[in-house]
């Protein structure tokens, strides 16, 4: 579920917010692999739903699902595995060597009282732009991400080359070199794989917007509640739907959301993709960015 150069986007991003006064600490992966935008019912309906919190947990923070879920877990796995098959050729086109563009929209509803040091809210949503120069099986030699809050403050551009992330927003490196692989499941089968034990897996069919969606979802249930940075605030457990066509097996939106000690959920952030495209270059001013 997380994806390196939205993980070091968004966490050196949030370093700046939180050097400028704010709280909020929850950092989660970009998703790159959905290309319709899709609107759903507002965050404040979905928070009337509710999940059974009340597990018993057996190790610390991190409880382990019944036998029987696990069994379901492992069906849903191989349900997910067989359904995804459908779009791999779509999949190996995009992931040729080659120029990717993929063109996101990211939505992140903070607290109303969430400000910037001069009491102007936060951006809750940011266009993302994604450049990678790909090479073979998908891994990425190169690319450029600009997260777009129409904000210059929060504004964030990150380039990867030569196995290093670096942040330009803030000058700041990632310490050792890594491979970035593009991920078109949003690595939901290879999440659900190695936390099935954890995890409360589910699958249910959805009509969006006129279109046939399947959709996954995974949770987790906590031992005890996390704090929401330095408030009061806990959360009882997290999670995330993944909605697929189920026409053509491509991931359209990913939702992800926090569950709170009474059961309710709340969506905290919402990625749907504008485009995704094979290009033969990028324009000029992405390409300047490997020159500095």
């Amino acid at each position: 579920m997380k994806n390196k150069i939205a993980y070091f986007i968004v966490t050196i991003g949030l370093l700046m917010l939180l050097a400028g006064g704010l709280r909020y600490q929850q950092v989660s992966a970009q998703r790159i692999s959905i290309r319709e935008i899709l609107k759903f019912e507002p965050a404040d309906k979905v928070q009337q739903e509710t999940i059974d919190v009340s597990i018993e947990p057996d190790f610390p923070n991190s409880v382990y699902v019944s036998s029987e879920q696990k069994a379901k877990n492992d069906e849903i796995i191989a349900a997910a595995k067989e359904f995804l098959a459908k779009s791999s050729k779509t999949y190996q086109t995009w992931l040729s060597p080659g120029w990717l563009h993929i063109k996101s929209q990211i939505e992140s509803p903070f607290p109303m009282s969430t400000t910037l040091p001069d009491g102007s809210p936060v951006p809750t949503k940011s266009i993302n732009d994604n450049w990678v120069l790909l090479g073979d099986m998908g891994y990425a030699i190169k690319a450029v991400t600009i997260d777009d809050t129409g904000d210059p403050r929060t504004t964030q551009t990150t380039v990867f080359q030569d196995g290093i992330w670096t942040h330009l927003s803030l000058g700041v490196m990632s310490q050792e070199k890594e491979t970035y692989q593009i991920s078109f499941d949003d690595e939901f089968v290879s999440f659900a794989e190695a936390y099935k034990d954890t995890l409360i897996l589910d699958k249910a069919e959805e009509v969006v917007n006129g279109e046939a969606a399947i959709v996954f979802s995974a949770t987790e249930v906590f031992k005890e509640p996390i704090a929401y940075g330095k408030s009061s605030v806990t959360f009882a457990g997290t999670g995330a739907r993944y909605y697929f066509s189920a026409d053509t097996g491509m991931l359209r939106l990913v939702e992800e959301f926090h569950i709170y000690p009474d059961g309710t959920i709340q969506i905290f952030r919402r990625v749907t993709t504008l485009a995704i495209e094979k290009v033969d270059t990028p324009p000029d001013e992405i390409l300047a960015y490997f020159d500095k």
